[in-house]
């Protein structure tokens, strides 16, 4: 591959040429990349490198160890960029080609030192260039050897990351960016609670915010903490600010000033300042403070525990807002006296409590927060919609499970953290708060995956990271959510001190019908359709035309999970409508609701029998992945019949998807007591073979086809896929009458309508035909098969005939099979089909070798279907695939490795016998390979190939491949070389020529103007 390297070691270390990402999987590689790079251009001696490598323990040997990973490392990057040098090695490269060169340069043209930074002429240009320097960070520099010989570097730069990341806050609040200053430095004292700056700065913007008050705060607060831990005051620098903010003296726009006259009799507004950081909700905390710039009345929706009120208290924080929270309200009637109560209003004599909460507020300028209205939604919504009606300076911002439903209400759905490092930075923020341990680089990865585990909600992020300090992380991170998170705030509301007592409260607000769906629908383990719902969840207690209610009931409530986003599986596309999912954590929480009504049988039976009808429905796919695992991990656990139809019923989709779960459930399925007289059993233990033989274990492929024949009565169409795995065993081992006639079998006994086995046995059926020698039959019965599988309307069929037409034309019409295997290779792709598509594109890269001339590409073609087998775990695939790029290799010259899998192949399951026309070409090509090395040699390099599994074989075919991309790419340059120094001579030569030209011109002038004079002499002397 060509092009410039690039450097990154502000995270993970990374390495890009041309874009394109180069594989590092070598530590050794990695650290000696690293250690280099630290000095770029400078030499490192043998001596630091090898303590680099090894932590400064090198082995015994480490000398020849280092040598190696330079000659690695070499051949990834090049031999011009890894340069030798006494006593040691130099990275031979620019310096902008670092990521962490070009963020300290983009930072110094920012801000600094110096009067050319941009800061001085342009602030919003200062801005835009620490965005960019900014977002070159994946995480801390040198990540992997942060702790070890990188940790100088990686201190120093992390350093500058934070005062970058102040200096972008100062910028923003020059440039009046209040808001995004407020969030970013809330994160940055959280993260660095003794570090002056940022707080110097926070207590700037909340000033200019118009929370004076907030930013003294800060003041006292570091103030205390720095005295406490440190023994320290703050800077004389610091105390100033502290002063000016006194003085009201502090540059920038002014505080926020609330106009208009105050209500009669005058409700005060009440500030509820945030007591905690607000992490990983700047862009909501963005979009809600725009709506309330422009809105009446807006509703802030999401499921309980999302941060409805903590995200509510921070975008009312610099308005001026009255906060009513209405969980208090017990009773509907009480709404309008839980509004006077936190306005401060009396008590009127009449009784109108709404009236009069009205007339207050008609003249008032205000913010009115109504908080937790969902279990008194109706009344709350009518009490909103009459202020708002009749107060015109009056805004809302109400929280609630669901929205308001009323005249010009905007709504904002809060979703649970998306990122995973929101939640994990939350988790952090609060663990600390909370006094437990810091996270150490190691528990990163199990933070991360209990807060996937709890869904990205945070109280429940919060309240694991409460219970941590006592129990550990470990602890907390193997029990149950449900059972471990509780604690809390003291002073938090009862039901918001346990994720239990959060679940409880939603759950009652549900109506009944609702109620029985919530707790069916913890069956499903990802994205479901109404008409799912329907099929699975109803019956005489909900009945399935009333589903379609409670489930819109629940999406309302918030009860189930933002579906642009759904947690994996397909769902087939159509007609039903939108998808559904529930929060892992809610989905706990159904399951136990469901078993303490007895339905944890029964709903999970009705939603197996659902999965056997898309099954069905969709043999060839989508299928709900998610789903049909579930079900078919229960149906053999719990009922052997489902279990058997299930499997049976997925046989055609994981063949041609490459589900081999699946086939390895159907011989589970197939084996159950209750599962000897199904009839459909043939057909699971069918699909049971099928999975033994893309395993590459031929012999049980054989047993289990075998069962399938023995198991199924005389005539029966569930025979016919254990037939086609017989051929397809008999083709790989060469014996391909008897495939013949096997996939004919297959083709007698198969049901009329299993167009699956029909074309993979007519398909299979040329294939044999064609490698025996029948070209002609070949052809005829290829074209039978396209016909069949177009007349189906199934893409998948079509998609794998096209690949038998395809192959059947490999040696007559090279070109239209070319074409055939391309339609076949893209449909497939474009379908998930991953055999299908695997297959096709083994044909093509082996046609491209044979017809193409420039061996290298077609060598690097085949990295593509080795991927794809190694990616997919076919090992039967990637042996034929392996087989067919012996001949490439010995072509290119690389005679070890074409002599090294030739040894392989003699154990593989794939070996043809020596007397097939296969194994005759195959010799062919190898016995040049032969002449070159020496009988001798070619031996060895077959030895060190026997008996190596595929993977091994499969790895050092990429290896092979690689070598010779490098070596036609260096004679590619050299090439190049050659013809520019041969443009050049050509050049030369022609100046030269041109040169001569112009001197004989001048001598032929010369000549003729002596021949003039000598004219004119002559005549001058007659008339003398």
């Amino acid at each position: 591959m060509s092009g410039a390297l690039e450097f990154g070691v502000l995270g993970a270390l990374e390495v890009r040429r041309g874009g394109e990402r180069l594989a590092m999987p070598s530590r050794a590689q990695r650290a000696l990349l690293s250690r280099l790079l630290l000095v770029p251009g400078h030499v490192v001696s043998a001596e630091e490198l090898t303590a680099a490598l090894w932590d400064g323990d090198p082995p015994e040997g480490a000398r020849h160890a280092l040598h190696t990973s330079v000659s690695r490392l070499r051949g990834r990057i090049g031999a011009d960029v890894l340069v030798t040098r006494s006593p040691g090695y130099l990275l031979a490269v620019d310096l902008p080609s670092i990521d962490a060169t070009r963020f300290e340069r983009e930072v110094r043209e920012a801000v600094g030192p110096g009067p050319g930074a941009l800061l001085a002429r342009d602030a919003g240009a200062a801005a835009e260039k620490l965005e960019t320097a900014l977002a070159r960070w994946r995480g801390p520099a040198y990540a992997e050897f942060a702790d070890g010989f990188a940790q100088g570097a990686s201190v120093r730069l992390g350093e500058l990351r934070v005062a970058a990341e102040e200096s972008r806050c100062e910028v923003w609040l020059t440039l009046g960016r209040i808001d995004r200053a407020l969030g970013a430095l809330r994160e940055l004292t959280a993260a660095h609670p003794l570090r002056e700056r940022p707080h110097g700065l926070l207590m700037r913007a909340l000033y200019l915010a118009g929370r004076q008050a907030e930013g003294l705060e800060i003041y006292r607060s570091l103030s205390i903490r720095l005295r406490e831990e440190l023994g320290l005051e703050p800077s004389p620098e610091l105390g100033e600010l502290h002063g000016r903010i006194l003085r009201h003296q502090v540059s920038g726009p002014a505080p926020h000033q609330v106009s208009g006259p105050a209500p009669r009799p005058g409700p005060a507004p009440i500030r509820r300042a945030p007591l905690t950081a607000l992490v990983g909700r700047a862009d909501e905390l963005a979009r809600l403070t725009r709506l309330l710039d422009g809105a009446r009345i807006v509703t802030l929706v999401g499921p309980g525990g999302v941060g409805k009120t903590r995200l509510a208290r921070e975008a009312a924080g610099p308005r001026a807002a009255s906060w009513i929270d209405l969980a208090a309200a017990g009773d509907p009637a009480d709404v309008p006296r839980v509004f006077a109560d936190a306005l401060g209003l009396p008590e009127p004599v009449n009784g109108r409590v709404e009236e009069a909460l009205v007339e207050a507020l008609h003249p008032a300028r205000t913010l009115l927060v109504a908080d937790n209205c969902e279990h008194v939604l109706p009344d709350v919504a009518v009490l909103i919609e009459r202020i708002v009606q009749h107060c015109p300076a009056v805004t809302v911002l109400a929280t609630s499970r669901e929205l308001l439903a009323v005249p010009g209400e905007e709504v904002l759905a809060l979703p649970p953290l998306r990122e995973p490092a929101q939640a994990v930075a939350l988790f952090a923020e609060r663990l600390r708060a909370s006094g437990g341990p810091e996270l150490r680089p190691g528990d990163v990865p199990v933070a991360a995956d209990l807060c996937a585990r709890l869904d990205g909600l945070p109280l429940a992020i919060e309240l694991a990271a409460a219970r941590v300090r006592g129990l550990g992380l470990a602890a907390v991170a193997d029990r149950p959510a449900l059972d471990v998170l509780s604690g809390g705030w003291r002073t938090s509301r009862p039901r918001d001190r346990s994720l239990r007592a959060v679940l409880d409260w939603s759950f009652a607000l549900l109506d009944p019908p609702e109620q029985v769906l919530l707790r069916r629908l913890a069956v499903f383990s990802g994205p479901f359709r109404l008409a799912d719902a329907e099929a699975v969840c109803g019956d005489g207690l909900l009945p399935a035309g009333r589903v379609a209610v409670a489930l819109a009931g629940l999406a309302d409530k918030s009860m189930l999970a933002d579906t642009s986003a759904p947690a994996g599986g397909s769902i087939p596309a159509g007609p039903e409508g939108d998808r559904y999912r529930l929060l892992d954590t809610v989905r706990a929480y159904a399951a136990e609701l469901l078993a303490r009504h007895g339905e944890d049988q029964r709903i999970p039976a009705a939603h197996a029998r659902h999965q056997i009808v898309l099954a069905r429905r969709h043999p060839y796919g989508p299928l709900p992945v998610d789903e049909v695992r579930a079900a078919l991990r229960w149906a053999c656990a719990e009922d052997a019949e489902a279990a058997v139809e299930l499997a049976a019923a997925l046989a055609p989709y994981a063949v041609f998807h490459m589900r081999f779960e699946f086939q390895e459930r159907a011989e589970t399925a197939a084996d159950l007591p209750g599962a000897a007289a199904h009839p459909r059993r043939p057909a699971a233990l069918a699909s049971a073979a099928c999975g033994a033989w893309a395993r590459g274990d031929f012999g049980r492929a054989t047993e289990l086809a075998r069962r399938a024949l023995a198991a199924a009565p005389d005539g029966s169409p569930d025979a016919a896929g254990a037939l086609a795995v017989l051929g397809d065993v008999a083709m790989l081992e060469g014996r391909f009458d008897e495939a013949v006639e096997h996939y004919d079998e297959a083709v007698r006994r198969a049901a009329p309508d299993d167009f699956g086995v029909l074309c993979e046995a007519l398909g299979s059926k040329a294939i044999a035909l064609a490698y025996r020698g029948d070209p002609s039959d070949a052809l005829r019965v290829a074209d039978e098969c396209l016909a069949m599988a177009a007349g189906t309307g199934e893409p998948v069929l079509k998609a794998l005939a096209l690949y038998y037409s395809g192959e059947a034309r490999l040696h007559s019409d090279p070109v239209r099979a070319l074409e055939l295997l391309e339609e076949s290779r893209r449909s497939a792709g474009a379908l998930g089909a991953l055999f299908i598509e695997g297959i096709a594109t083994v044909s093509v890269v082996t046609l491209r070798g044979r017809i193409d001339t420039d061996p290298a590409a077609a060598l690097r073609a085949y990295r593509d279907a080795i991927e794809h087998w190694r990616r997919v775990g076919n090992r039967t695939q990637q042996w034929v695939t392996l087989r067919n790029l012996i001949p490439l290799l010995a072509g290119a010259g690389l005679d070890e490795a074409a002599c090294e899998l030739d040894g392989a192949l003699e154990s593989a399951p794939v070996r043809f016998p020596s007397d097939v026309p296969e194994a005759a070409l195959l010799r062919e090509a190898l016995e040049p390979v032969r002449e070159r090395l020496g009988e001798d040699a070619a031996r060895l390099a077959a030895g060190r190939g026997s008996g190596r599994a595929v993977d091994d074989m499969a790895a050092l075919a990429l290896t092979a491949i690689d070598t010779a991309a490098r070596t036609n790419d260096t004679a590619a340059r050299t090439n190049d070389t050659a013809a520019r120094t041969i443009d050049t001579a050509a050049r030369t030569i022609d100046t030269a020529a041109r040169t001569i030209d112009t001197a004989a011109r001048t001598i032929d002038t010369a000549a003729r103007a002596a021949d003039t004079a000598a004219r004119a002499a002559g005549q001058a002397g007659s008339s003398r």
